[in-house]
């Protein structure tokens, strides 16, 4: 297979055969034949399940990340490469297989010194444009979580990336993969599910050569639209943070494109519960709301500046972010027929259980985003008159979204659990003897004798007065209605108060202790 050269040039030595084919392979990887490049290659694999310090060495090591990174290297050298990889992996695990079961000390700790080193630098081949790449790049990736050897941090968002792949048997391998990640590693899936959709913005970017990408398939699927059955037997709170990790991202990112796509994945989950959908909903109304008067001041003031372009752009991008989460927010109440009302009663009550029931069926027909007709006014807004009509078009459906929009300054949480017990010291009232409550009672008795001989003075007094009092109850009367006119007329816009009745000519006598002696 190799062209003849002498041991010398080959740097072969006598007596070890390991290290000397290892030696021949790796003069041949930088040899220009691509077929043979492709043939050492192969040949370094079955090296390095005998012998794998090999890989360890740091010669070897520059070599082969070449072998992986170089543009100029072609999808069956990088193929090759991982299928080597991949196949040591496998020769591991059933190692540590064998020693479960027979009890044996079989070294596989080999694989964690090196496997480091070749990380970053199988990492990019998952964004491969090549199919056949991409799907050994996830099985290394998978044997690599499943025997622990890096930090599922850095996988777990590239690898959850290729839900969205073109090849099916990619999608599928993945999703499983991300099912042993939720009962392994809940914690890091629920985080960086967000992470892994913006990336796939960039990755669909890059397979499909396009600076616009959807967030549907072919078939009109959302991409990352089973995302939420992954989590089926995770907790509310981690659903909910998962949820808010992508909408996090969506307000995050600075790209038009990306933001739409993200508005097209969250339009497309297969939402479980309907607090899911009240969540999304919430948490982007709080964003239009804080930003929605600032970003449309700021694009008004640029208007008209010619020279200042790009300052038009940036304020533009950003009153478009603010369209296309109203236009989501728009279509998620339609679809599960979720008011204005029932927004404000998960404000107000989130934990009933009323929102942990399924959605109701969506309608068949959905709507569609108005994007590339937004995209094409702000494109070419660099007239006066253009970025005019640009901002009122922008302020008009902003202003129809306050006017139909639910408060969320007026829904407050209702509290819940117990009366809370009061932390000021209670007031304890002195205790009464007998002795003492028989004198109290004593007193009041003899007070109320005394009253009685004023009480009967009290009333001829009031008999000799009332024939004054008959006489001027009729010129009270007509003086109070007048007054109450001359109110009436200073306070128009009040509501009028009920006129004073006359005294009736045979009033009531006074309350019985009005006129006691004080002691």
């Amino acid at each position: 297979m190799f062209p003849s050269n002498s041991i010398k040039d080959c740097g072969l030595q006598i007596g070890q055969i390991s290290t000397n084919l290892w030696n021949l392979f790796m003069s041949k990887i930088k040899d220009s034949n691509e077929s043979i490049v492709q043939g050492a290659t192969k040949g370094l694999g079955s090296l390095l399940i005998k012998n794998p310090k090999l890989y360890a060495l740091e010669s070897s090591t520059e070599t082969i990340r070449k072998l992986l990174c170089d543009p100029s290297n072609g999808e069956l050298i990088q193929k090759a490469m991982l299928e080597n990889f991949r196949d040591f992996l496998i020769h591991e695990e059933m190692n540590m297989t064998k020693q479960a079961s027979t009890g044996h000390n079989v070294d596989h700790g080999i694989a964690t010194s090196f496997m480091g080193n070749y990380i970053d630098a199988i990492a990019p081949l998952l964004q491969s444009t090549d199919s056949n790449v991409r799907f050994v790049a996830v099985e290394v990736m998978e044997l690599i979580l499943k025997q622990g050897l890096y930090i599922p941090n850095k996988i777990v968002p590239r690898v959850m990336t290729l839900l969205a792949d073109s090849n099916l048997q990619t999608r599928q391998l993945v999703f499983q993969i991300m099912t042993f990640v939720v009962d392994r590693f809940r914690d890091v899936f629920v985080a960086h599910a967000g992470e892994a959709i913006a990336q796939g913005f960039h990755f669909l970017k890059i397979v499909q050569k396009s600076e616009f990408v959807r967030g549907l398939d072919s078939d009109g699927k959302g991409f990352y639209c089973d995302l939420l059955q992954l989590c089926k037997d995770c907790s509310k709170k981690e659903r909910i943070s998962m949820i808010d990790s992508i909408v996090t991202q969506m307000i995050k990112s600075k790209f038009i494109g990306q933001i739409f796509f993200i508005c097209e994945i969250l339009s497309n989950l297969n939402f479980n519960h309907i607090y899911e959908i009240l969540n999304v909903i919430v948490k982007i109304s709080k964003f239009i709301d804080e930003h929605g008067e600032p970003y449309l001041e700021q694009l008004k003031l640029e208007i008209n500046h010619d020279d200042e372009i790009s300052n038009f752009k940036k304020f533009g991008q950003n009153v478009i972010q603010l369209v296309l989460m109203i236009r989501l927010r728009r279509m998620l109440q339609e679809y599960y027929h979720l008011t204005d009302k029932k927004c404000e009663e998960y404000l107000q009550d989130s934990i009933n259980k009323l929102y942990d029931k399924q959605p109701p069926t969506r309608e068949m027909t959905r709507i569609r985003f108005e994007y590339d007709v937004l995209l094409s006014e702000y494109n070419n807004a660099t007239t006066g008159q253009l970025q005019k009509n640009f901002y009122k078009k922008t302020k008009a459906i902003f202003r129809e979204y306050q006017t139909q929009s639910f408060d969320l300054t007026k829904a407050t949480p209702k509290k819940r659990g117990g009366r809370r017990a009061s932390t000021s010291p209670k007031s304890v009232s002195p205790k009464v003897t007998k002795k003492q409550a028989a004198s109290k009672k004593r007193r009041r008795q003899e007070s109320d004798e005394s009253s009685a001989g004023e009480e009967s003075e009290a009333e001829d007094v009031w008999k000799s007065d009332q024939s004054e009092e008959d006489q001027k109850s009729s010129s009270e009367s007509e003086s109070d209605e007048m007054d109450q006119d001359e109110e009436d007329g200073d306070e128009e816009e009040s509501p009028k108060k009920p006129k004073k009745k006359p005294k009736k000519s045979t009033p009531t006598p006074p309350p019985r202790k009005s006129r006691r002696k004080k002691k």
